[in-house]
Order: structure tokens, then sequence, then C-alpha cells
């Protein structure tokens, strides 16, 4: 049974937390605010097993509000920029996401720096949810092993050295160092439960620890900095900081029957994201009203302080009211939309929202981005699509696939090519270019202009009918996975030393390799399990964020890392962006059914934007500032609903003839 001092104690270290990063006189909380939210979740914490389960429930538990946080202070980051700035330049609003997204990635509370990067910005103090995870993980795991207690805290004494000696010479992403720094004093908790040393506190110990803390906070040792994995002494700084933690426990105890501590302390989670978002974004609000109140001085330090107070305790009472209404809501929205996948057969609902999402990404870059931002994009957007086919792909009679990638692949091409050399007003290119299909030349064919975007639909045709070929002539998957290596190999080769090939076909060799490991996660339900271990995020993106940081690929320009490297990165970024079409597909159905919609009509996306987005940017400049952001969405909005369109009239018309080739197909009569 769940102890009412303990929502208590959680209610006073959440005010503790906002008062010491908005009122100096209340910097001694630095040293006991965290220490009591980590005691505490070691004292509630119950061993269970460490498996995936266990671990995806803790991911979602504390990284879903993490991410949800860092996406509120990214929109009005962007309000912010248009309210004091004025500045909605559609590049001023990529390099305010591309900031944030880097950020937020790391997840650094304070850290700027993670070796030679210098990140120029923090994500604050929502670091404790993913050091909350990992110490977490860290103190299950030691419990596999052992249950004695003196064991259990030498284990964790050298992980939190270990972390606070790492984080003097290099600081890692995550917060991971934060979490092994806060693994001993999740182990204080667990063991102060276990030896029932609460119950043994009497009056004297209160106020030894009164004096302890007073002393410390005089003396300068109030100060456990668990963002850096530091304290101002190691030893000295833990006792000032369990005396501070004895006496909220007391003050917890003597007020638990109080409704408004113990209510903050259940909702603490959300405050906590609350006063991170308004201590982000809000100051400048805050300055102009108490600059129009003509407050100073202390007065104006106390009128701050309070007005982060009611924001954060307010927003966070509103959120949680909120939630209690939509939940419901959202879960039958949830059933319906799933109750419909099943009658309709349907089991690729989470590779359309992917193809919707990198529709988009791709439509951002080709229309102008931030360069760190298109970096990130380039980086998988290519790859996803020739993986996300090689998902799709079904072994079946090879004249009649060939025949159906044609279709899909080849006539948008052929639709492409025919309109911008009969149309004046879209004409592009040169037959011979057409024809030849060259995204780019360099030692090869230098003469023949480039064809552009729709240039990429012929390696995509190219990739499935090698791949057919492969599945044909080498049944062995042994066999045939040695053939892609080899071609995918001899594809980077070409397009390195500059033999850029027709078709791109040397691109086609290259890329044939995700197709393949495309065709594996379907084959091994890899996918199914990728969306079951959310915390695999943690994995992934390490390896996506060193490839972007070492090189920019471009696969168009043949722009690669090493194989092995550009192979590993660029499917680590794919996967990454499944993981978030996964999670939309299982949390938010109305986003959920609009990214499906993009992602069906990806193809027809990709031909509007070709034949038409010069003349649509030629008309909408006339009435728009070509740079600011609602000429951006307008010129995205009208390519997105005229493709959305005619892929829904696409749909409605395989779907009659389909259903008119099955009422005129003969019947057996007796």
């Amino acid at each position: 049974m769940r102890k009412k001092w303990i929502d208590t104690g959680k209610g006073i270290a959440i005010l503790l937390v906002i008062l010491a990063h908005v009122n100096k006189h209340f910097s001694f909380a630095y040293g006991i605010h965290l220490v009591m939210f980590f005691l505490l979740s070691g004292y509630t914490l119950k061993q269970k097993e460490l498996n995936r389960e266990y671990a995806a429930g803790k991911f979602r538990r504390l990284m879903t509000p993490y991410f949800f946080t860092c996406a509120a202070i990214l929109l009005m980051d962007i309000v912010n920029s248009a309210v004091f700035s004025r500045d909605i330049r559609t590049l001023r609003i990529s390099e305010i996401v591309s900031g944030d997204l880097i950020r937020s990635f790391f997840a650094s509370g304070s850290i700027q720096k993670f070796g030679s990067i210098d990140l120029g910005g923090r994500i604050g103090a929502i670091w404790f949810l993913p050091a909350l995870f990992f110490g977490h993980l860290i103190l299950q795991a030691l419990l596999r092993f052992t249950r004695d207690l003196g064991k259990l805290g030498a284990a964790t004494a050298i992980i939190a050295m270990a972390g606070y000696v790492s984080a003097r010479y290099l600081w890692l992403p995550f917060s991971v160092q934060s979490g092994m720094f806060a693994s001993f004093f999740l182990w204080m908790g667990y063991a102060i439960r276990e030896r029932g040393l609460l119950e043994r506190v009497r009056w004297p110990h209160y106020l030894i620890a009164q004096g302890l803390m007073i002393a410390g906070a005089l003396l300068g040792y109030s100060n456990v900095a668990f963002v850096t994995a530091k304290a101002s002494d190691l030893l000295l700084s833990t006792v000032v900081g369990l005396s501070g933690c004895l006496l909220m426990y007391g003050i917890s105890v003597l007020l638990k029957k109080g409704r408004l501590l113990s209510g903050l302390g259940q909702i603490s989670l959300t405050v906590l994201c609350t006063h991170l978002f308004s201590l982000e974004t809000m100051g400048a609000y805050y300055t102009h009203l108490l600059n129009r109140i003509g407050l100073q001085g202390e007065v104006r330090l106390w009128a701050a302080t309070a007005l982060q107070i009611l924001f954060a305790l307010g927003t966070a009472v509103l959120l949680e009211g909120l939630l209690r209404v939509l939940l419901p809501v959202n879960r039958r929205m949830l059933q319906l939309a799933k109750a419909r996948r099943q009658q309709a057969g349907g089991g690729m609902e989470a590779v359309w929202i992917d193809a919707g999402i990198l529709a988009l990404l791709a439509l951002m870059l080709h229309m102008g981005a931030d360069p760190w931002l298109s970096k990130c994009i380039r980086s998988c957007c290519a790859v996803s699509f020739v993986f996300l086919a090689g998902y799709r792909y079904e072994k079946e009679r090879p004249l009649a696939c060939l025949g159906r990638d044609a279709a899909r692949y080849l006539l948008p091409y052929a639709l492409a090519a025919v309109a911008q050399l009969l149309i004046p007003a879209l004409r592009a290119g040169t037959p011979r270019g057409w024809l030849l299909g060259m995204t780019g030349a360099d030692q090869l064919l230098t003469e023949t202009p480039a064809v552009g975007v729709p240039g990429l639909l012929l390696p995509l045709f190219l990739i499935c009918a090698l791949y057919r070929g492969l599945d044909l002539l080498l049944p062995r998957p042994e066999y045939r996975a040695v053939a892609v290596i080899c071609l995918s190999a001899s594809g980077r080769l070409l397009g390195h030393y500059g033999y850029w090939l027709p078709w791109s076909l040397d691109i086609a060799c290259f890329g044939l390799v995700f197709f393949w490991l495309g065709t594996l996660c379907r084959q091994y339900h890899l996918l199914r399990k990728l969306r079951d271990n959310a915390w695999m995020y943690f994995a992934l993106t390490p390896v996506w964020a060193y490839m972007i940081r070492a090189k920019d690929l471009q696969i168009t320009q043949r722009i690669y890392l090493t194989y092995g490297m550009t192979v590993l990165g660029a499917m680590a970024g794919a996967l990454a962006v499944y993981q978030l079409a996964a999670y939309i597909l299982r949390a938010m159905p109305v986003t959920a059914a609009a990214f499906g919609w993009i992602g069906r009509a990806a193809l027809p996306l990709l031909v509007v934007h070709t034949l038409f987005s010069q003349p649509l940017q030629r008309a909408l400049s006339v009435h728009m500032d070509a740079e600011k952001l609602p000429y951006f969405l307008s010129l995205l909005g009208i390519q997105l609903l005229a493709a959305v369109l005619i892929a829904a009239a696409l749909r409605l018309l395989t779907r009659r003839r389909a259903s008119s080739q099955q009422t005129n197909k003969p019947t057996n009569k007796e």
C-alpha cells in the first residue's frame, strides 16, 4: 500500500526544484530536492525481472513526457520568434527546429560540450527523466545478481564514482553519467525501506539533521549537482543532502493528511515538465509583465518566483484535467482504428505512417531548410524509402511483379518527362537527359543534364528488379546475401570514383543492401520487435548522430562514409524514424491517419512537386513573401492536398476495377 507521506514529500521536493531554479535565496535546495526525488524513487522501487517489457515500460513512463515537453518547447520557440523577434522566415524557423532537435537528442541539462561538439544550448531540468531511466536500469540489473544490501551499495558506489570521474573528461548523451551518479542514491532509498530505518527515527535525529543542513548550507556543502554528476564534496554534500531529506520526511509525515501537497506530489512529473517549459520559453513574458507593473529589486524577484510557481502548477493541473477527459476518447478512437485495420486486413499501417513522415521531410528538404536539419534528413530519407520498399517485398511471379514495379515507378517518371518536355510552362530538361535519367554526372556523360528529383524513381525500379533477379537465381539466402553485399559495395565504389551510370545504376547497386535489409526485417518480424522495445532509441540514435556528424550523406551526389558506417548509420536513422511512426500509430490516431494518407500519396507527391512546384512558387510569390513561413506552409499544403486527392482517386479506381473483375469472373454452375 502506498504511504501517504511519499506524495507529500514529492510535493515539497518539486516546489523546492522550482524555487531553486528561479530564486537565488533557495540555492541551498540544490543539495536536497533531487536527492529527495532519487531517494523516494529508490524507496518505492520493487525488484522486477529486467527484460524488454520492463525497459519498454520505463521508457514509456519517463521518456514520453520528455519528448512531449521537448516538442512543446520547440513550438513555443517558434511562437516566440514570431512574437518578439518578428522573424518568421522559413530559414529561421528551420534553424530553431534544428537547434531544439539537437539539444533534445543529447538530453543534457547543463553541459553543452560533447568532446569536439558544442551544442550551444542545453535541454534544462528535464534531463532528470532519462537519468532516472538509466538509474533504474542499473539498480534492477544489480538486483539480478544479489539482494545483499552491502554488495549492492558497493556496486552502486563504484558505478556512481565511474560516472563522477568520467564526467570530468567526457560528457555522454542522454545524461547517462547523471543516471550512474544517481544509482547510489536510488540504492540508499531502497536500503532505507528494506532496513526499516524510517521507523527508527526519533526527534533527536531531526535536531541533528537540522544542524547539519544549516551548517552545510552556510559552508557551501549543500549542492549535489546530479545534472553534471558532481558535488561540492562527495562525502559532506551527501551527508547534508540526506539531512535535508530527513527533515523533509518529518515535515511530510506531519502534513501527510493535507491534500494540497500530496496532490501536488501525485502530479510532480507533470509539474516538472510544465516548469521546464516555463523556464525555457516564458521568461520574456514574465519580464514584460513585471516591467509594465514597474517592480524592482527583491519585490520583483519574489513576484517572478510567484509567476513561475503559478504557471507551473496551474498548467500542470489544467493538463491533468484535459488528459482525464481526452485519454478515454483517444483510447476509443484507437480501438476503432484497430478494428478497421483488422477488418481491412491491413498490417502495414506503421510503414505507411513512416512513409508519410519521410515524404514530408523530403518535401521540406527540397523546399529549403537549415543546413544541419538538411543533413539529418538526407542521412536517412532516401535510404528509408528503399528499406520500406524492401519491407513490402512479396515473392510472386517475376514478370507480373516486374510489370507492377514498372507501373509504380516508371510510369510516374514517364509522365513527368512527357509533361516537362511538352508543356511550355513546365519545360525542363532534354529528351536525351530524360532518356538517360541522370541524377548528376562526374566522369561519364558529363554533357547530359540532370533530371532532378524524378530521377530517384529509376534506381528504385532497378533495385526491385535486381533483387527479384537475385531472389530467382539464388534461392539460398546466404548466397543471396553475399551477392547483395558485393553489388552494393561495387555500387559505392563506382559512385565514389565518379562513374555515375545512366538510370543511376550505381546508386541502385549500392541501395540494394537496404532493400535486402528490409526483406530481412519482414521475414524475422524485426520491426515488430523494435516497436515493442522503444528503449532501443538509446542504441540507434548515437550511431545515426555519429554518421551525421562525420559526413553529409548525399546519395544523389554519391557522397558516402566508409561502406559499413554508411549502412549502419543510415539504417539507424531509418529505424529511429520508424520508431516515431510506430508510436504515432499506437497513441495518436488522428495524426496516424493524416500521415498514413500522406504515405500512400508519396509517389504522386513526388510527381506533383516536380511538375508544379515552380509554377506554384511563382504564383504564390506574387502575394506572399517567399522567405516567410506562410509562403512555405501554403506551398507545402497545396502540394500535399493535390497528392492526397490523386492518391485517393487512384485507389478508388483500383478498387472499382478489382470489383468489376471479380463480378465478371465466370462461376461454375452445378
